[in-house]
């Protein structure tokens, strides 16, 4: 029965649905391949944040050399600490690492309606202290998909 309303179609008729077929295509395509590319940055962030708290973990207190954690603290971009943190604990180096997506947080916030196909927001944290050159304490922290600070999730003192 649908072949007999196909053969009553015009040639206008035909293109007509043949470019509403293909703007449909394209359409999914193109909605698949913006997903697809979130979908991979936001899985490089987990692997970030994983790969981080692994490498702070693998640390020794009052072992691991200030210089030994060099490498480390270049590949996460640590910034410093101000004195005011580090006075807290004795030390006298305080570094803080973050590996944040900040595009991801801003995706995930604005379409929500996207989290549960996998823009959900990943990110952790740590901040490490040394004192005279060896590794005295950690606070790692996860972030979970609301972007709010999650439990701590290691603590090292001296």
């Amino acid at each position: 029965m649908d072949w007999c309303l196909i053969l009553t179609m015009d040639t206008g008729t035909i293109r007509r649905v043949r470019w509403v077929v293909a703007a449909l295509a394209l359409t999914f395509v193109g909605a698949f391949l913006a997903w697809a590319i979130l979908f991979g940055i936001n899985l490089r962030a987990r692997f970030q944040a994983q790969s981080l708290v692994a490498a702070v973990r693998s640390m020794q207190v009052g072992s691991s050399a200030l210089e030994e954690t060099r490498p480390l603290l270049r590949r996460y971009h640590a910034s410093p600490l101000a004195a005011a943190f580090t006075n807290q604990y004795s030390a006298d180096t305080g570094f803080d690492i973050n590996v944040t997506p900040e595009n991801i947080e801003t995706l995930a916030e604005r379409f929500y309606f996207l989290r549960p196909v996998g823009l959900t927001f990943w990110g952790a944290g740590a901040e490490m202290y040394f004192r005279n050159g060896r590794f005295l304490r950690t606070k790692i922290f996860r972030w979970d998909r609301s972007g709010q600070k999650g439990r701590i999730l290691g603590k090292a003192i001296l």
